[in-house]
C-alpha cells in the first residue's frame, strides 16, 4: 500500500510538496543503516557537573575492531529517537518495525532519508525522522577508546538519546579524522613546538585528548614542549570537568592549567580571562566613564623639580610619559600649588595662571600619546608655611588658614635657625574666596587636558585644617560642629565637580593623619569621617582615596616618614586601619563611588585586599619612583627595585637635571622584551 510521508515532520495530513515521496512496503529482514557507521558499545556513562545545574556528561566508547581514530578526530554520532516515541509513530501508520520501505522521491531529488533503497520502518523512525526535534549527526570530537564531551540540551535529540545510554548499549558511530591543523604537535620537530590551548565548558574536551596523548608520549621518554591550558567559564560546579584527570596530567608535566570561572565568587568578572591575572591587573571602569586598564594607581609626589618659573617642563613630559608608556592604570600628577606658598617646595609647580596651564598640557598630551591617562592635584598648605620664605615676602602674601592657630614642628631650611611653621597667620575671612580658587585653578587644569582631579586633604593642610577641632575654632557655618567643619571640604568637591564632572574627581583623606599636626582623638575622627564620606559618596565622587598614614598597620617597610608612633593622649585601637574601618562607607552593593587605598602596602597585600573585593584601586607612590616598570613587575613577580642611591633622591633639583628622576632602569626581562619589539 503507498504510504506518502513528508519529512522533516510526520503530518497529520497529506499537504502537497515537492518532496513527498511513494514508500513500497516488503516483509524482507531488517537491513544496515547508512554506510560509514558502525556499530560501537558504550563502556562509560556518567555526569561530570553537580547536580541542579546544566548536565555535561562523559561518554566512552568501544570502537570495532579496525576503526581508525585519533586524537582530536571527529565522530559521528547518529541519534536514535526514544522507543516509546517510534512505537506511537509505527502504530500511526500501522506499520510493524520490521516492516521494509524503499523510498522513492517522486521529484527525482535527494532526500535526507535514505531512498531507493531497502530500510526497515523501524530505523527509519528511530534515526531519521524528527520525532521531538532536529535529529542530525553531532560533531564530537575525543581520543582513541572514543570519549565524548557533551552538554545535555532541554530539547536536544543527540544530546537526550547520548544521555540515555547506560554501559553496554550500542550506538552508531562514524570516525574520521580532523584537518591537518588541528592535531597536536607531537612528532619531532613539532614536539619543540611550545602549545597554549582555551577553551571554555564542554569545548575541554579535544584539549583533553591532546593532553592525555601528551602524557603518553612522555611517560614513553619523549621530550616535549610545554604546554598551558587555560580553562573555564561560569562556575566550578559547571564548568570545572575532569579535574581529577586534568590534576593528574599536571602533576606528569604533560600540561600547566590556568583555571577561570567568572561567576564565582564575591568579586564581579565580566570577562573570564581577567581572573587568571593578579586581581591588580584587571581593568577596571571609574563612573562608568574612565576606563583604566588596571587598578594599580601612581601616587602624586613633590620632587621639587619645576625650575622654570614653577612649570612643568621637559623632564616632567619624559617622567609621566614614561610610566604611562610601562602601563600605570591612572597617575596623579604632583601636588600642585593654586595660589602663593611659603614652603621648602620652591621648585613646585604652580597652577594659577594660564602659562601655567600651557606648560602641563604638554605633560597631559604625552601622556595621553602613550595611552595614559592622568589627574591634577590641587594643593594649599594653609598654616603650614612661613612668610618669610622669599616669595612671600615678593608676593606680600600672607600666610592664611581657618584660625589663628599654629601648627607645631617642620624646618625651613632656606631661612636662618630653625623657625617652623608660622605664628603669624591671617585667619581666612571668607572660605569661598578659597573655594573659588580652587575652582579657577580646576578649570585651568580642565584646559590643560587633565582626565580628572584629586582633591589633597590630608597631611594637615587647608582642607583637613577645617576638618580638626585643634585647627578651626571658627563660631561661622564653617566650624563648630562636625556638618560645619566638613562644609569646606565639601564645597571644594561640589566646584571641582562643576567643572570636571563628579564621576572624575577623587578625594584624598587620611583620617589617622598626624602629619604636620593634624592628629585628632580617635572619637573625633569616627565622627568626622564617617559623616564626610557618607556626603561624598552622596555626591557620586568617583574615587575616595583613603590613607592609613598614622595607624600602625605593620605591614610594609614603613621607614620612609620614620617612626609613626601616635603622641600621648591619640591612642587607636590596638591593630587599627582606617582603611578597614570606613571602607564599607565606600564599598557596598550599587555605590557610586569607588575606594582606592595609600601608604606602605605591598603587592601581595594590596592583590589579596582588590582580590576580596575590599579595595578597587591602589596607589603605589616611591615604587614608581624607582620602578618605571611597575606594572610588568607585577605581571612577572618580579620583585620591586628598591632606593639604593640614599634618601637626597626624592627631592630635586640637580645640577643634571634628570639625575635620579629619569634615569632609573627597567627590569632586565622588559628591557629584553622591549629590545625584541623594536
Amino acid at each position: 500500500m503507498p504510504i506518502l510521508l513528508g519529512y522533516p515532520a510526520i503530518r497529520a495530513t497529506r499537504p502537497k510538496s515537492d518532496i513527498d515521496t511513494e514508500l513500497t512496503l516488503k516483509d524482507p529482514p531488517r537491513v544496515t543503516l547508512r554506510s560509514g557507521f558502525v556499530t560501537a558499545t558504550v563502556k562509560d556513562s556518567r555526569a561530570l557537573s553537580a547536580e541542579g545545574v546544566p548536565a555535561k556528561r562523559h561518554l566512552e566508547l568501544e570502537l570495532p575492531p579496525g576503526t581508525s581514530y585519533e586524537a582530536s578526530g571527529h565522530v559521528h554520532t547518529l541519534p536514535v529517537n526514544n522507543a516509546q516515541l517510534v512505537r506511537r509513530a509505527l502504530s500511526y501508520f500501522r506499520l510493524s518495525g520490521d516492516v521494509v520501505l524503499t523510498i522513492q522521491s517522486e521529484s527525482g531529488r535527494p532526500l535526507p532519508v535514505p531512498s531507493n533503497t531497502p530500510v526497515t520502518a523501524w530505523d527509519l523512525f528511530a534515526s531519521y525522522v524528527e520525532l521531538t526535534g532536529a535529529a542530525t549527526p553531532r560533531n564530537i570530537q575525543q581520543p582513541n577508546s572514543a570519549t565524548l564531551t557533551y552538554t545535555v540540551e532541554k530539547k536536544g535529540i543527540a544530546s537526550n538519546y547520548l544521555a540515555s545510554l547506560r554501559s553496554g548499549s550500542v550506538l552508531f558511530v562514524s570516525p574520521f579524522p580532523s584537518t591537518p591543523h588541528f592535531y597536536l604537535p607531537s612528532a619531532a620537530p613539532q614536539a619543540t613546538t611550545p602549545v597554549i590551548m582555551i577553551a571554555a565548558g564542554a569545548g575541554l574536551a579535544p584539549f583533553r585528548g591532546f593532553i592525555q596523548d601528551r602524557a603518553i608520549s612522555l611517560r614513553s621518554g619523549t621530550t616535549l614542549a610545554p604546554a598551558l591550558l587555560f580553562f573555564g567559564y561560569h562556575g566550578q560546579l559547571l564548568n570545572d570537568m575532569y579535574r581529577d584527570k586534568l590534576d593528574s596530567f599536571e602533576t606528569k608535566n604533560a600540561v600547566k592549567v590556568f583555571r577561570a570561572f567568572s561567576r564565582d565568587g564575591d568579586i564581579s568578572c565580566k570577562h573570564a580571562p581577567h581572573t587568571t591575572m593578579s586581581s591588580l591587573l584587571q581593568p577596571v571602569v571609574v563612573g562608568n566613564k574612565l576606563h583604566l586598564p588596571n587598578r594599580v594607581v601612581m601616587g602624586s609626589m613633590t620632587r621639587n623639580r619645576c625650575v622654570d618659573d614653577c612649570k612643568p617642563g621637559g623632564e616632567q613630559i619624559q617622567h609621566y610619559s614614561e610610566r604611562a608608556k610601562h602601563g600605570a592604570g591612572l597617575i596623579i600628577a604632583e601636588g600642585t600649588f593654586i595660589d602663593w606658598q611659603g614652603c621648602d617646595w620652591k621648585w613646585a609647580p604652580l597652577m594659577i595662571t594660564e602659562d601655567h596651564a600651557q606648560a602641563w598640557k604638554k605633560v597631559t598630551t604625552a601622556v595621553h600619546t602613550q595611552g595614559g591617562k592622568i589627574y591634577f592635584q590641587p594643593w594649599h598648605l594653609g598654616r603650614c608655611q612661613n612668610e618669610q620664605i622669599p616669595i612671600m615676602q615678593a608676593k606680600n602674601h600672607p600666610v592664611v588658614a581657618p584660625s589663628k592657630i599654629p601648627a607645631r614642628g617642620d624646618k625651613y631650611r632656606d631661612l636662618p635657625g630653625t623657625p617652623g611653621h608660622t605664628h603669624n597667620i591671617t585667619e581666612i575671612e571668607n572660605p569661598r574666596d578659597f573655594v573659588n580658587k580652587y575652582r579657577h585653578s580646576a578649570i585651568l587644569a580642565k584646559r590643560a587636558g587633565f582626565d580628572g582631579i584629586e582633591l589633597l586633604a590630608q597631611g594637615g593642610y587647608l582642607p583637613q585644617q577645617f576638618l580638626n577641632s585643634r585647627a578651626n575654632i571658627r563660631t561661622d557655618a564653617y566650624g563648630g560642629s562636625v556638618v560645619n567643619r566638613c562644609r569646606f571640604i565639601l564645597e571644594v568637591s561640589d566646584v571641582l565637580a562643576e567643572v570636571f564632572g563628579s564621576e572624575f574627581v577623587c578625594i584624598k583623606i587620611c583620617p589617622t593623619d598626624q602629619t604636620n599636626d593634624s592628629v585628632v582623638t580617635y572619637e573625633e575622627m569616627k565622627d568626622v569621617y564617617t559623616h564626610l564620606i557618607k556626603e561624598l559618596v552622596k555626591r557620586r565622587i568617583g574615587i575616595i582615596n583613603l590613607s592609613r598614614r598614622g595607624a600602625n598597620h605593620n605591614t610594609g617597610t614603613g621607614d620612609f616618614f620614620g617612626n609613626t608612633t601616635r603622641p600621648n593622649g591619640f591612642p587607636l585601637p590596638l591593630g587599627y586601619d582606617p582603611v578597614i574601618d570606613f571602607g564599607p562607607l565606600v564599598k557596598f552593593p550599587g555605590s557610586p563611588s569607588m575606594l582606592m587605598a595609600n601608604y606602605d602596602y605591598t603587592v601581595d597585600e594590596a592583590n589579596r585586599l582588590v582580590g576580596e573585593g575590599k579595595l578597587d584601586l591602589i596607589t603605589f607612590g616611591r615604587p614608581f619612583i624607582y620602578n618605571p616598570d611597575v606594572i610588568f613587575r607585577i605581571q612577572h613577580s618580579i620583585p620591586f627595585a628598591e632606593n639604593n642611591r640614599g634618601n637626597n633622591v626624592y627631592y630635586g633639583p640637580f645640577e643634571e637635571p634628570n639625575q635620579n628622576y629619569n634615569d632609573w632602569p627597567i627590569a632586565a626581562a622588559y628591557a629584553s622584551l622591549c629590545f625584541c619589539r623594536l
